[in-house]
């Protein structure tokens, strides 16, 4: 009689090759969606530049005999401070042309003179400068720039 009964159970199930290749594959594909879900989440971060170049009109004089200069006040918000060597100074004709003949120098608030700080001052000398000219500082392995405009 106990061999009839052995015969009348069947097994139903999957074979144990099969369920631990089902197991890996649902393992993945959930992987995969946290992975997508995380990721769409996280901010990327960019060094960006921000900031203004105040003009200072008491401090420029457009009509000086030797040189024309325009002073500007920094506002640096993003990065706090950055070295002298990196920052790049563009001047810009009020019709958008570069001009290459000026020099510029930093009037440092701090005793700190190799970076630029908060409450610098940008003086930009030249043969002509003239209202509507754009000053552009930039700095380097930072995104964007910073404006100023001589009235």
């Amino acid at each position: 009689m106990m061999k009839d009964i052995k015969y009348l159970q069947k097994n139903y199930g999957v074979s144990p090759v099969i369920a631990i290749i089902l197991l890996i594959a649902i393992t993945m594909v959930l992987a995969a969606a946290l992975y997508y879900t995380i990721s769409l989440n996280t901010p990327t971060y960019t060094r960006r530049v921000y900031g203004k170049l105040i003009y200072i009109k008491e401090q420029s004089d457009l009509n000086n005999i030797t040189k024309d200069y325009a002073t500007f006040q920094l506002i640096l918000t993003s990065p706090d401070q950055a070295r002298v060597d990196q920052v790049i100074i563009k001047l810009l004709a009020d019709n958008a042309t570069e001009i290459k003949n000026f020099t510029y120098e930093w009037i440092h608030m701090s005793s700190d003179e190799e970076h630029i700080n908060y409450g610098d001052y940008l003086k930009i000398m030249s043969d002509d400068i003239e209202p509507g000219y754009v000053v552009i500082l930039s700095i380097k392995g930072w995104e964007g720039t910073i404006e100023g405009y001589v009235e």
